[in-house]
């Protein structure tokens, strides 16, 4: 029997306009329900769809977990991650201490690892650590992941920038008491596992900027925990992502790295930049 995480919300956020972007979540939703125990993934998994159009999406979604909403149009991934935030307790009848955001395009590998998370973060004396890092990654094969130093026998796809981009401080690596968890001080990502509370302090300041990127996220992150945890070996990674070389890094779409142009032309909303949380819109639970 699979150990269960007891106090983590799992927000999904899927929006399918093309037949890649469903592809990618087929994926993400397979490596959940091999490696997830089946009582987390029934009650512990919110998913809120951004208006997707492919329709195997919508069944698939439904079949697979017991909260479900829709909203009647796409208002991107902030917003979705915000209106949840706000609105699960309700919905779902319950309060969580901890928050995990899953992209729709993610591969999971390991999920025993949550259930470590939960458990340092219980921890004393790291109580002012708002989050954990759990893509794929090495401590001891670094330079594999590093964006800025690639070679053929790079991960291309989980490469990162090695240094705090609002520091520009090098990343070091703490071991903790826990067995492959390290206290760093890499920037806190928003597709991570983070203390609740972490987030919506986040999202509190994002709320009232007009227009706000990825960067500021982190500025936000830094200013209330200017640490992290990293999972060694991390538990997924993007399937978008999943290729052999450099040269076909971008070749799927993703709303961090495609070209503007391309993400507008079938209706999709950027992540790491021209950000805005809105709240004009209607959701419907499916």
């Amino acid at each position: 029997m699979k150990n269960k995480t007891k106090n983590t919300l799992y927000i999904l956020i899927t929006c399918s306009l093309d037949e890649s972007r469903h592809d990618c979540l087929e994926k993400c939703i397979s490596s959940i329900n091999r490696f997830f125990p089946k009582e987390n993934i029934s009650n512990d998994f919110f998913v809120f769809d951004n208006a997707s159009t492919v329709k195997k999406t919508n069944s698939l979604i439904k079949n697979t977990f017991s909260h479900v909403y829709r909203s009647e149009k796409n208002i991107g991934l902030w917003s979705a991650v915000n209106w949840v935030l706000e609105n699960y307790e309700e919905k779902m009848k319950r309060r969580y201490s901890n928050v995990f955001l899953v992209e729709s395009d993610l591969v999971f590998y390991n999920f025993e690892s949550f259930v470590k998370i939960e458990n340092i973060f219980e921890q004393e004396k790291f109580k002012n650590i708002g989050s954990c890092r759990t893509k794929e990654f090495s401590v001891k094969d670094k330079h594999l992941f590093d964006k800025y130093l690639k070679t053929k026998d790079s991960v291309f796809r989980s490469l990162c920038t090695q240094r705090n981009l609002i520091t520009n401080k090098p990343i070091y690596y703490n071991e903790t008491n826990f067995e492959g968890i390290y206290v760093t001080n890499f920037n806190s990502v928003i597709c991570s596992m983070s203390r609740i509370q972490f987030i919506k302090e986040i999202f509190k300041k994002l709320e009232s900027k007009d227009d706000f990127t990825e960067l500021e996220y982190f500025k936000e992150a830094q200013m209330i925990s200017n640490e992290t945890f990293l999972l060694d070996g991390g538990c997924h990674f993007e399937a978008s992502m999943d290729v052999s070389n450099a040269s076909n890094i971008f070749k799927n779409i993703t709303g961090s790295h495609s070209k503007k142009e391309d993400l507008e032309k079938i209706g999709y909303h950027g992540t790491r930049r021209n950000n805005k949380i809105i709240k004009d819109f209607i959701v419907k639970k499916v």
